[in-house]
């Protein structure tokens, strides 16, 4: 039981991060929302150093929180939505490397980047079903 209390609560990337400790970066997709306060989908470069999330872009759209952000439109012209996503991602995780030096990144559960040794590490757990 003291077992069960002592291991860190896994539900998201963050959490993640923070049981990791240190300073981890992770890479997010954000979707986007073309209502009327529209915002286009992007990817984000979240870091988080001893457990607080640490500004990436300090001039960042204010709904990106500080986030240093690629658009996926900018690469629609590549080809389909997907390429697009997958380009912008590569161009994220390349900017992370280059700023914060280099990591090897591994999708976790959320379908977010982390670095592989935090998702080996601290893996996100599969949620139980309620029956």
């Amino acid at each position: 039981m003291d077992e069960e209390r002592t291991k860190p609560r896994l539900i998201n990337t963050f959490d993640q991060c923070k049981a990791a400790g240190g300073d981890r970066i992770a890479i997010l997709y954000k979707a986007g929302d073309y209502g009327r306060g529209g915002t286009s989908a992007c990817v984000l470069v979240a870091r988080i150093k001893d457990g607080r999330e640490v500004v990436t872009d300090p001039k960042a759209h204010f709904l990106d929180y500080g986030r240093k952000a690629f658009p996926v439109h900018r690469y629609l012209q590549e080809g389909p939505f997907h390429l697009a996503k997958r380009e912008a991602i590569r161009q994220a995780m390349e900017w992370a490397c280059q700023k914060y030096g280099p990591r090897e990144f591994a999708k976790n559960r959320m379908r977010d980047y982390v670095e592989k040794e935090v998702n080996e590490r601290f893996p996100i757990p599969e949620r139980k079903k309620e029956p």
